[in-house]
């Protein structure tokens, strides 16, 4: 089964830096294996922002915890860091911008930012569903967290 694991750095990185921080990740994705078969997958660096990984064949719990080790280590190699998992990335009129997803929700009931904000939604996993990792604010999973629309 295709799953996608999805990295957000804590800034935006040139694309040299993009490049050199997926060929660290493919380097070591080479080695990847799951009850000792390999793992055919795939790897990006997207909007210079996002780390993102496809297994295109079956994973496993420590083959997971292994891959989460392989982008850590490169992120040291490269001296860039992932970011908190408390926070969230949208994009703005300036770019893309985290936030604490607390501060997220109160900016969106104080109309600040609108339900229509663009955010991504890296607990996409399964499938093709990374054709669904941008969306609008009303359509994420913050949605339900959001006094307005409940």
């Amino acid at each position: 089964m295709q799953k996608i694991w999805i990295f957000q750095l804590d800034q935006n990185i040139r694309p040299i830096k993009a490049e050199e921080l997926t060929a660290y990740i493919q380097d070591g994705l080479e080695t990847w294996k799951t009850h000792g078969k390999a793992v055919t997958n795939r790897c990006a660096c997207l909007h210079g922002r996002f780390i993102v990984i496809e297994a295109l064949s079956d994973t496993s719990g420590c083959s997971v915890d292994w891959l989460n080790q392989q982008v850590e280590n490169a992120c040291k190699q490269v001296r860039v860091l992932l970011e908190d998992a408390g926070r969230v990335c949208i994009r703005t009129d300036q770019g893309l911008v985290s936030l604490p997803f607390n501060d997220l929700i109160q900016k969106v009931e104080a109309g600040i930012l609108s339900l229509d904000t663009i955010i991504f939604d890296n607990t996409v996993v399964h499938g093709n569903s990374i054709a669904r990792w941008e969306k609008p604010i009303a359509e994420s999973w913050l949605a339900n967290r959001i006094s307005i629309l409940n």
